[in-house]
Parts: C-alpha cells; structure tokens; sequence
C-alpha cells in the first residue's frame, strides 16, 4: 500500500511539471520566455458566454518577476456558433476595457444584422437610383452565409379598390390638379347605395388612393362621358340615359372639391348614345348625342347662366341613299390634332361612317365617308403622325382606319380574337401604341385564385401582331384604362377585375427594378410585376436570390480597402447597395442577415495602457511561481467564441511599477478668449514619465478616457477653444511606461467670462431730416473701437435714462467709418409727429449681447415740416359808405370793419404779426397786429373814420 502511495505521488508530480513546462517556453530562472497557452493548459478554448454576466473560469496562468515585451491572442467568431452578440474584455475591472466587439452598426460577433444607423430595416424613397445605408463586415472576414429581404413598393401602390363592378369609367383630370384621375359609373347598388352612381378614383401622395363618396345619378344611365362645360378647368361628368332620353349633369364644385349633385337634362328624342365635346369649338363643351332614325343632335351649354340651349340637329342617311341612318357607334375627338377642330365620327348599323362638324353655325357632314367599322370605336395615334386613326372591333375581326386629313383609309382583317373589351393605349408610356386584349376563358368564379391576364399585341396600320407579353394584375382582369397617375412616367394599369364575391378596381404600375450587390455598375438580382404594400391585396415587389449571388458578390469585397480602421485593432468593411427603379417608390429592406468567420486580434487598445503586454506587466508582482490572471469577457446575449493563437514574449525582471503622484490643477489665465492651466513640474512625475493627458468635458460631463482631450509633454496647457459663458471641467493624468497611469486629477470647473461691453458709441448726431413733411430724424454715429456686433437705436418721447423695457426702432450691423440714417418712428411703433420733443439713444452690443452701462444719448430733438406749403392772405371789408362788387365809397363819418385772415393749405396761422397800410391822398396809415387762433387779425373796427385819425376828415372815397 505504500509502494501504491507512493507511486501516485511520483506521477501527480510529473503531470504538474509536464503541464508547467507545457505553458512557459522558458522557466522562472531569469532566462526570456514565451506563454502560448491558456489557464486550462490548452492552446485554443471554446468560451460560452451568458449575456450581461461576467466569464472568469478562464484566464492566463504566467510567471511572476519578468517584463513582457509583447502578447496577444485571437477571439474567433465563426458562423456555426451562436453569437454571444457584443463582446468586451476588462482585465482589471477598472472601466478600462482591454478589447471590444461594440458600437453602433457592429451587428452581434459573427453575424451582421444591422446598418450602420443600428437600425435593422429602412425604407428608401426612390425616384430612380437609391442607396441603402451601410453596413460593417469585419475586415478579411469570411462569408458563410448572406441574405437580406428587399422589395419595392411603387409611389400608387398596386392593389384593388373596393369599388364593387363597375359598368363604367373615365379618365380626366377632374380637380385640376395636373394629374388624371378616375370617373366610376356603377350599376352596382349593394356597393354604392343607389340605383346608379358616379364617384371619383383621386391619388395624392399623402393619403395614396381615395375613392370619393358615391353621387347618385340618372337611374337608367348606361354610360358616362367626361368634359368641361364651363371653361374653369374643372373636369364635368355626365350620365346617358337614353331610356328617358335625358342626360344627368354633374359640375364639378370646386369649394367642396367634389362632383356635384346630378342635374336632368332632356336631350331630343330616341336617344342612343351621348358624350360631352366643344364641337363649336368655342372653348366651352357641349352634348353631342345620336338618336335613332339618324339624328345627330347638338346642345350648347351657356355656362354664365347655367343653360343648355335647343338641340340643333342633323339628319344622316345611309350609304348612297335617302334612308335615315341606324347608328351604333358615336367617337368625337381632335381628330387632326390639338390645333385642329373638335368634331365626330358615327358609324350606322351597315358600318357606313360619316364625319359631323360644326361650320357656320350648323352641324354639316364633313368630307368623304368610309366602311368597315363595328359598334365600338377605339381612338388614338397608331402611326405617331400626330392625328387620330381608329381601331373598332366587328363581327368578323377588325378595321384599322387611317387618317388622311380629309378621310380615314381602311384595312379590314379576319381574326378569331374576343375584341370586345379591347383597350387601344400606349401601356408602357413609349410613345407606341398596342392593342390590350383580356384574357378571362380561365375564370373559375373563385376569387382565390388567380386567373386571366391583359395580352399584349403590337399593332400597325394593317394588322396586329402577337408578343410574348401579358400582365396578371388581378383575377378575371377585363376591359383596361392607362394613365400616370402621379407623374413618375409610369403608367398605372387601372383594370376593372375579380370574380365572385371579390370584385373592384385594379390601380397600379408594372414596375421594374435591379439590385447592384457589389457595387460595380451592372445589376445583379432583377424583378419586374406589380408592387404594392399589401394593404389592397397585392404585395411588394421582391427581389429572389436563389443562386446566392449576396454571398458570392460580397465575399471578394471583404478583404478590399473601403473600409474603417476602428479601436481594438478592428476594421470594418463599409458596404451598401444600390437601387435602380422604373417610375417612382420606395426600397424597403429588412432581415439583414450575413453571417462570417473572423479572428479578431487581442492586443492595442486606445486606453492609456495601449495594448494587452502593459496590461500584463501592471499585473506583475516580485517572488517566484505564477500569476493567474482572468479574462473576465462580458457579453450581450448567450453564446460562445472561440480563443486560439496566445503569444506573450517575455525578459525576466519585473518593471518599477509605482504609482505615479496625481496632477494638481491650479488656474493661471482666464481670459474670454483662453484657458490656462498650471500643474507640478514634470521630473516630480519620475524618469518613466511620457506624457499628460488632459481631458476637458461640459460642466458635469463624464470624462472619456480612452479619448483625452490633447496629449502634451509640459505641466501648462493654453485652451484656446473656449466659448464666453461656457462652463467646462478639466482633469490630467501622467502617462508612463509600461502604460502606467496617475490617479485623474480632482476637476477644475472654469466658467469663461465674457469680453468688456463696448464703449458708448461716440460722435452721435441727431437733427430735422431736411425737406421731408416732418415725419423724421437723421441720426449719425462713428464706428465703435470695440469692434461690436450691432448697434441698436432707441427713440423715445421723454428723456432716456434707462435701457429697460424699452424697444428699438432699428438694429445696425457692424460697419467702418460713420453711418447715418433716416428714422421715422419711435420706441411704440408710433409715427415721429413734428413738434414734439425726442430722446435718441445708440448703443453698441457685442455678439453676447452685452453693452456698456453707459450710452449716448441726445435730446431733445424736434421734427420740423419742411415742405413748401401755399399761404393766402384775405381781406373782409364792411363799410356804411357805398360799395358794390369792384369798388366803394367812404366819407370820414362812415363806418368801417376790416379783418385780415391768415392760411396755409387751408389751415389757419395763428399768432403771425401783420401789418397794413392805408394810403390815399395826403393819407398814409399803418397799423400792426397779430393773427388768433383762426388765423384772424380784426384790424381795424370803428363807426367814424376820425376816430382812426384825424387825416380822415378831409378823406373822401
């Protein structure tokens, strides 16, 4: 039992110094040595880590009494591991973190799933070309796996309006607002509320899509027809009801901004059909209808009184005879372009067209007429020579109809093709005209699946030509309309669809889109369809990566050079996306997922310990044997990492490690323009002295020790970006070797006070601005010597000795030299008024708005009226003697009353002197005075002239 004993002894004591030799290159006996593995003995270890909880079952075992000279080893993070999400390592539990995984947009460890913002989703409005933001993926880092959800949305999201069947609609544009809209006519009374109804399909882009409420209209109408009657720009509607021979009126209201209620017209009768067009081209629309026994039939509404005038009428035979014509079609139009005439076209039972105008003041049959066309008539440019041809479905095939500029030629096809709902529309907005036929033979009457599509064919002057194109907007898509919408050069498909119970109005784009993942000018994942947003029945439009092309494209760019040098050593990769769009939208991107493998190396840091070996070496102490030193990693989320590669160099000796003194701060200058700041000399910080950091935040602020302020050699600093009533908190450390660090010095908290407020101002001149009504001062000053922001001038009514609660008339920038202007109110905003007393006070403000507590002032200061005015001077003279209207005649006894009056522009003067002068023969007398309140002097008033003077007596008038 002994021997057993021991022999177990002998083997635990080799395992251990098998295993101590396994971990120091070198042993403790003063020769350099190398630490290549970790604490458990192994030279790589897995680390499960629990989120927000401190790891220290792991750490470095190495010897006590040597230096290290250097150490690192590497964290990897690979795809297969759950991501412990941010990761950071502080040895000394100090605050001071060693190494890091974190920041906005680093994504958790081994999977990127944010942008650069944090934000993992964004919506990217696009009006062609987008960018998404950016996003890290760690330098030389593998890809493993990546994807990313990003879809498109156009600006009028597709989907179907709830608008029940239709059996009508139109395009105009109705509110006048550039942009055609939608008129719905519905026969579809458990949708609409009434027997027959009209509303409005509006898009704006804050709401999108809006059906307007339902107007009621003629009960037997079986069609619509838009126009203006009224010349204000404003889209009118009407309904056709030819079993009652009338038409509802609907003018648009413009104050409610809606269709108006309907209005009964009469129209002549045996009507058919009717639509709304200015066939006397008078700039306002009127009716044109067809009746039967071939009447065409004409009413002019007069918009300034809101009436229709009596149908002028014309009857139309039928080819080469003198029977009245059977109509089955009606087409008005510019039929030779905008800068032609409106006019139209009917079309009898027998296909016999005849072409109507208004010409001297008559509806007249117009040129020579042509064959071939159906009950249905299809307008547009099909050449591009800028007038009207015809495509019209019969019973047969189809007509394709010419214009020649006087007729129409025609080219009849066979065909097998269902024309009935065929659309003739430019869908795609070239400029080129097709034939949009719908496919409906597939419906099933279950609106769950889906069904049907709009064929394209291509047509010509004499025929149409099967593509390869279709569209599948919705279930059951029949008759279609095209128009942009919103102006984005994208036609929306606007498409009466569905079956069943599920049945409304298809509205949207077909849109295109591709996807740049590596940034190199050509797409790379590409879509096309209908995009929505899901709220009316029809989903984004979304990119399909089944070839993996994000991995793949991304991968070479990882080891590129855009990218970002952050601390710990890490850099990050800066990548994006570009978008590229037909039409307007918004990218949506979400579910960012790209998952890497990556060493990251732990060893510089950007505290003051700079990097993993200083670290190790202020954890060293004297003796022999070894220190165990934790690696407490503390993570985000519950995962694991991996750690592998420890090298750590070391020489034998510990480093003088002691504590250095901590900085004593003391204020030297304070200035509004700097700081300064003294503390004890640098040999008192030793010989492994380095640096100081000096660290500056807002009052209250916490300071950022891994980013000092400045870093200097001296004990004095002069802060310079300083802002006047700013408050700041300073602190410094010394820096030594080995990464050594003082204490943080107690804070200094410096307010820095504002400049002296400039002087008062000098020079300052107040007078009567000349030649004015007075209504005004001129007021002068010099520039200020103290360089001020402004000047600000203060008129008052009574004496200036305070600034308080007074109010400028004007503030003056900075100038050079004098200044003078012209100033015409006072402190109340009150107009100067001449006469009254005035205090002027200019004072200069520097840019904190501070002034001297002396100003200039000046005072007081009158507005005087300068302007020439006209005076008139009036005499009223009563006399007993004889006078008439020239002239009179006194004797000495007679009485007399003479007032001298006194006015300028009619106002009177009041105490003027006067004086006057009676001169006769042997008779000179003079007399002064002085105007009163009425501008009135009563010269002279006496019964006998002697009583004036004894001259009189012998003064005979």
């Amino acid at each position: 039992m002994r021997t057993n004993r021991t022999s177990t002894i002998l083997v635990l004591f080799f395992l251990v110094f098998a295993q101590s030799g396994a971990m120091f290159s070198a042993s403790a006996s003063g020769q350099p040595g190398t630490v290549t593995l970790f604490s458990n003995g192994s030279a790589s270890s897995t680390v499960s880590l629990t989120a927000q909880q401190m790891n220290t079952n792991f750490g470095l075992e190495v010897p006590r009494n040597v230096t290290f000279q250097n150490a690192e080893f590497v964290v990897e993070a690979k795809e297969e591991f759950t991501s412990p999400g941010q990761v950071s390592l502080d040895i000394n539990q100090d605050g001071t973190k060693e190494w890091a995984f974190e920041g906005q947009g680093f994504g958790d460890m081994g999977i990127q799933t944010v942008f650069t913002n944090n934000n993992s989703n964004q919506t990217i409005p696009s009006t062609g070309i987008a960018s998404s933001s950016s996003f890290y993926l760690p330098l030389n880092s593998t890809l493993v796996s990546a994807s990313i959800n990003a879809s498109f949305t156009t600006a009028v999201p597709a989907g179907l309006l709830p608008s029940g069947a239709l059996t009508g609609f139109e395009l105009t544009d109705i509110d006048n607002d550039t942009f055609e809209e939608v008129v719905l006519f519905s026969l579809d009374q458990a949708t609409t509320g009434y027997q027959s109804a009209v509303s409005v399909v509006d898009y704006n882009s804050s709401s999108g899509l809006n059906i307007s409420s339902w107007v009621p209209t003629c009960g037997t109408a079986t069609s619509i027809s838009v126009g203006d009657f009224n010349g204000d720009n404003y889209s009118d509607v009407i309904s056709v009801a030819p079993a009652d021979n009338r038409i509802c009126l609907h003018l648009y209201d413009v104050n409610s901004s809606r269709i108006g209620n309907a209005t009964p017209i009469p129209l002549y009768n045996n009507l058919l059909s009717a639509i709304i067009g200015d066939i006397d081209n008078d700039g306002e629309d009127d009716v044109v209808s067809i009746h039967q026994n071939g009447i065409v039939s004409y009413r002019k509404y007069i918009s300034k009184s809101n009436f229709f005038l009596d149908n002028v009428t014309l009857t139309v035979n039928e080819n080469g005879s003198s029977t009245p014509a059977q109509f089955s079609a009606l087409a008005g139009d510019y039929f030779n372009g905008s800068t032609g005439n409106y006019s139209v076209i009917v079309v009898d039972s027998l296909g016999y067209t005849s072409h109507v105008k208004w010409e001297n003041g008559a509806l007249v049959l117009e040129g020579l007429a042509f064959d071939g066309m159906g009950s249905k008539v299809l307008k547009g440019d099909i050449d591009n020579d800028g007038d009207i041809d015809f495509f019209s479905p019969t019973a047969t095939g189809y007509t394709i109809a010419e214009n020649n500029g006087t007729t129409w030629n025609t080219v009849s096809s066979i065909s097998n093709l269902v024309l009935t709902d065929a659309t003739l529309a430019d869908h795609d907005n070239d400029g080129n005209l097709s034939i949009v036929l719908p496919e409906i033979s597939s419906c099933d009457g279950n609106p769950l699946t889906k069904n049907g599509n709009l064929t394209l064919y291509n047509i010509s002057l004499s025929s149409l030509h099967a593509t390869t194109t279709s569209f599948e907007p919705w279930t059951c898509p029949l008759n279609s309309l095209f128009a942009d919408m919103d102006s984005d050069g994208l036609m929306e498909h606007i498409v009466p669809a569905g079956e069943g119970s599920s049945v409304g109005l298809f509205i949207g784009s077909h849109a295109s889109i591709e996807m740049d993942v590596d940034l190199d000018g050509q797409s790379d994942l590409f879509a096309a369809g209908y995009a929505g947003d899901g709220q009316n029945g029809v989903e984004p439009l979304t990119f399909m990566d089944s070839l993996g092309l994000v991995q793949s494209l991304l991968s070479p760019l990882t080891i590129g050079s855009n990218f970002i040098s952050m601390d710990y050593g890490i850099s990050m990769n800066v990548m994006h996306f570009n978008f590229t769009n037909t039409g307007n939208g918004s990218f949506h991107l979400s579910d960012l997922n790209i998952g890497y493998d990556v060493d990251f190396v732990v060893d510089t840091n950007p505290s003051a310990s700079g990097n993993l070996a200083n670290v190790l070496n202020q954890l060293q102490t004297a003796g022999t044997g070894n220190i165990l030193i934790d690696l407490p990693f503390i993570s985000t989320k519950n995962g694991t990492m991996k750690l592998s590669n420890l090298n750590a160099d070391y020489l034998p000796g510990a480093p003088n490690l002691a504590l250095p003194p901590e900085p004593v701060l003391s204020l030297d200058i304070l200035t509004h323009e700097k700081v300064g700041i003294l503390w004890q000399d640098v040999v008192d910080f030793g010989d492994d002295f380095l640096e100081f950091q000096i660290f500056r935040v807002d009052t209250g602020d916490v300071f950022d020790l891994n980013n000092p302020t400045m870093t200097i050699p001296f004990n004095d600093i002069e802060d310079t970006d300083v802002v006047s009533g700013e408050t700041y908190d300073y602190s410094v450390r010394s820096i030594h070797l080995f990464g050594v660090t003082s204490n943080m010095s107690s804070r200094l908290t410096v307010t820095i006070p504002y400049p002296a407020p400039p002087a008062a101002v000098t020079g300052l001149t107040v007078a009567d601005t000349p030649s004015d009504d007075g209504s005004s001062l001129t007021i002068g000053w010099n520039a200020s010597i103290d360089s001020p922001q402004e000047y600000k001038v203060f008129i008052e009514s009574s004496e200036i000795l305070s600034l308080d609660n007074l109010s400028e008339v004007a503030t003056v920038s900075a100038f050079t030299g004098n200044y003078t202007a012209d100033f015409a109110s006072d402190g109340n905003s009150e107009f100067l008024q001449p006469g009254t007393p005035y205090w002027v006070s200019v004072v200069a403000y520097d840019e904190y708005g501070n002034t001297s507590a002396q100003f200039s002032s000046f005072g007081p200061v009158y507005t005087v009226n300068n302007t020439v005015r006209n005076s008139s001077l009036s005499l009223s003279i009563e006399t007993s003697g004889i006078s008439d209207a020239t002239s009179f005649e006194m004797s000495a006894l007679d009485s007399l009353h003479l007032n001298v009056s006194l006015m300028s522009d009619s106002t009177p003067l009041a105490s003027q002197n006067l004086s006057l002068s009676i001169v006769g023969q042997n008779l000179n007398y003079n007399v002064d005075g002085v105007t009163d309140s009425n501008g009135t002097w009563y010269a002279i008033g006496v019964e006998d002239l002697t009583e004036l003077s004894a001259a009189f007596s012998d003064f005979i008038g």
